[in-house]
């Protein structure tokens, strides 16, 4: 025998025996089943399937926004896939060769079509730090999601995680 604890409606719990303020369940009756007026049903959709397709849209919010911008020095930094592959070309020749790449015009153009001086390695090196930190920012709001996406028990309280 198996009790089932109900917030709302919803099954959110379930022990084996009977447990203080929960109500005598079926075998088949399962975490996200409805209860109402004595009788358990099952949900009209899948929350499983839900659930998979919200974890597919936090990871496509999280690229979105690691290819979106980052700020630096009181500015945005574009960080879209063209912006993405000039920043890692010159972190690569600094990586490589401990220099610039040649004809590098030791500036990089803001968002908002400003130029920030790049003197020097050091600099760089500070603004590839703000991405690197804009993107773990972008990870952990993704992992908070998550958290929440497993906990959510209704459909209601999937479609509330939004980025």
């Amino acid at each position: 025998m198996k009790s089932a604890e109900i917030k709302n409606g919803v099954v959110t719990n379930i022990v084996l025996g009977s447990a203080p303020g929960y109500i005598d369940c079926a075998d088949s009756v399962s975490i996200g089943d409805l209860y109402s007026a004595g009788n358990y049903s099952k949900p009209l959709v899948n929350i499983a399937e839900l659930k998979a397709a919200k974890n597919l849209q936090i990871n496509a919010w999280r690229m979105a926004a690691n290819l979106s911008t980052f700020p630096y020095a009181g500015k945005l930094i574009a960080c879209d896939e063209l912006s993405r592959s000039d920043i890692d070309a010159v972190a690569g020749s600094i990586a490589l060769n401990g220099t610039f790449p040649a004809g590098f015009p030791n500036a990089w153009k803001a968002t908002d079509n400003t130029f920030l001086s790049i003197p020097d390695i050091a600099t760089f090196k500070v603004m590839y730090a703000a991405m690197t930190v804009q993107g773990t920012a972008n990870f952990t709001h993704s992992q908070s999601l998550k958290t929440a996406l497993a906990a959510a028990i209704t459909q209601a309280d999937i479609d509330a995680i939004t980025w």
